[in-house]
This record gives structure tokens, C-alpha cells and sequence, in this order.
């Protein structure tokens, strides 16, 4: 479904990804693990078209999506959930529901996902005219998740969702990953969190100052020494 070969990205004089190669298989749920600074949420931007890569090649079902305007890849299917969630404070909740479906033209079909989205998540109901920056952080995070569901995505872009939510929230969130990708929907997971990805996660690739050093299945990355020890607290 995406392939990443080979891409490079500088910001000025400095190579911020080196030869990045990935892939997400349709259905999947694959996490992409690293600490601070190793280029993760560049990856994701690179892959949603906000930045371009000096080398290499995007490619989503086919079609070289690298240079392609962010807002015709959220027309091809990929949603991106930002990292901070990256909320309007002085937009409500419905207005933040609206605007991730601007692509979509079949109106009685987003009126539906909207009633959806208000059924997975009851207290964005409950607060659909309330302004966004007077929700709690974990309510905030579901309102952008619900928010990059709207345009219907085939894959959607979750970059650290759990960052600086309480322990249960986290959860929270993780249960609702698992059950977008269960409904369906393919996702990549950029999360800090490694014990969390790695749990969600069919597979996973481990990203150190801009290149992926480890990949395999998630549940073989959990029991490798090297991973244990840096992200899993071993």
C-alpha cells in the first residue's frame, strides 16, 4: 500500500533522514519507534506531503505521491493526526468535525460519519459546540483522530497520540487505535511510547538519527535485547 525507498531529507546542510525504506501492507498496523530527534515525525510529514525529500520515492497504491500537495494526498486516502494534536482553540467541536471531511462532497454520507464518530467517542457529543481549547488533553486527542477519520482514510498517520496523556488515557487512546484498525483502516503509528506500539503493532521499524536500523515483527522486536534495553526499559 505506502512504500518508502530510500528517502533522504536535508533541512539546510543537515541530513535529517538517510535512506529511509519502509512499507505498510493494506490492513496493517505498523509503528515506527525511536527516540527523541531520530526523524520519526519527519517521516510522517514527508509521507502527508508537507515535506519534500531531497532523494528517494513515496509511493501509495501505486501512484509516487512525493511532491504531491498535502491536500490531494489526503484526497488519495491518507489522513495524518499531528503530533500535538494541533487543535484550534476558538474552532468548536462539530467545526473541527466539518473541516476534516473539506474533501468529500457526498454530504449525507459525512453526516453519517459524523454520527459515528459521535457514537465512538460520546463526550465529543456531549461537547459538539463547546470550543476546542477548552477540552482536557485526552479529549482533544480524540477529537483530531475523529477529526483525520472524516475525510475516510485507507490510511491514517498517528504521530505520538499518547504524548502527555495520564496512564489511562493512554490506554484509552491505544484500545481506539486498535479498533480503527480493526474496522479496517491501515495504520502507521509514530509513538515514543515503544511498549504501546509494539503491543498494537503487526510490525515495526526502529529509526536512530535518521535511519532504520531494526525492522521485523513486533512481537520479535519486544524479545530483542538491543530494543528492550533503549525503548523498553530492559
Amino acid at each position: 500500500m505506502l512504500i518508502l525507498d530510500n528517502i533522504t531529507l536535508h533541512r539546510g546542510t543537515t541530513r535529517v533522514l538517510d535512506s529511509v525504506s519502509l512499507a505498510v501492507n493494506e490492513g496493517e498496523l505498523v509503528a515506527l519507534i525511536g527516540a527523541n530527534g531520530a526523524g520519526k515525525t519527519t517521516v510522517l510529514r514527508t509521507i502527508s506531503g508537507i515535506l519534500v525529500p531531497s532523494a528517494g520515492t513515496v509511493t501509495f497504491r501505486g501512484r509516487p505521491i512525493h511532491g504531491v500537495e498535502p491536500d490531494v494526498i489526503v484526497r488519495l486516502g491518507i489522513a495524518h493526526c499531528p503530533e500535538e494534536r494541533k487543535i484550534w482553540p476558538q474552532m468548536t467541536v462539530q467545526e473541527h468535525l466539518e473541516l476534516g471531511a473539506f474533501v468529500r462532497t457526498d454530504s449525507d454520507e459525512v453526516a453519517q460519519d459524523m454520527s459515528r464518530i459521535f457514537d465512538t467517542f460520546p463526550i465529543l457529543k456531549e461537547r459538539r459546540e463547546q470550543l476546542a481549547g477548552t477540552l482536557s488533553g485526552g479529549q482533544q486527542q480524540m477529537l483530531a483522530i475523529g477529526r483525520a477519520l472524516m475525510s475516510r482514510p485507507a490510511l491514517i498517520l498517528f504521530d505520538e497520540p499518547s504524548l502527555g496523556l495520564a496512564p489511562i488515557m493512554v490506554e484509552t487512546i491505544g484500545t481506539m487505535i486498535a479498533g480503527i484498525r480493526e474496522r479496517g483502516t491501515t495504520v502507521l503509528l509514530v509513538e515514543q511510547n515503544a511498549a504501546l506500539a509494539l503491543r498494537l503493532a503487526d510490525r515495526a521499524y526502529v529509526l536512530e538519527t535518521g535511519r532504520v536500523t531494526l525492522e521485523g515483527r513486533a512481537s520479535d522486536l519486544v524479545s530483542n535485547p538491543e530494543v528492550h534495553r533503549a525503548y523498553l526499559g530492559g
